[in-house]
């Protein structure tokens, strides 16, 4: 299916992300942790207002290469740069995980209010 090296990574990046204060700080933790994990390439979040994107956070520094926009769930999109270095498979993994820490901490968020 894929290497052990990647099942490492997503056991810690899962821990790590779920440990975030909020939205941004879990976001911040994985767009880290991806970074760290595929080195070239940029990664970023963001949630959609009508037609205008809003930044949350990002990692990485710009490439200069077309973004990779994924809508992940309602209104929220992880916009990749240079993902061809992303196997396809794992592509899909981080995009569950995504879907995962936003709805996990976006529950959590609105049960505080």
């Amino acid at each position: 299916m894929f290497n052990e090296n990647f099942s490492e990574f997503l056991e810690g990046t899962l821990k790590k992300t779920l440990s975030g204060v909020d939205l941004k700080d879990s976001l911040d933790i994985l767009g880290e942790s991806i970074l760290s994990y595929y080195k070239d390439i940029q990664v970023s979040f963001a949630k959609s207002f009508g037609r205008r994107l809003c930044y949350i956070t990002g990692a990485g520094e710009e490439l200069y290469e077309p973004n990779d926009k994924i809508q992940v769930l309602d209104g929220y999109f992880i916009l990749i740069q240079n993902s061809s270095v992303i196997p396809e498979l794992e592509k899909e993994i981080i995009i569950s995980l995504v879907k995962l820490i936003i709805a996990v901490k976006c529950s959590i968020n609105s049960k505080k209010k």
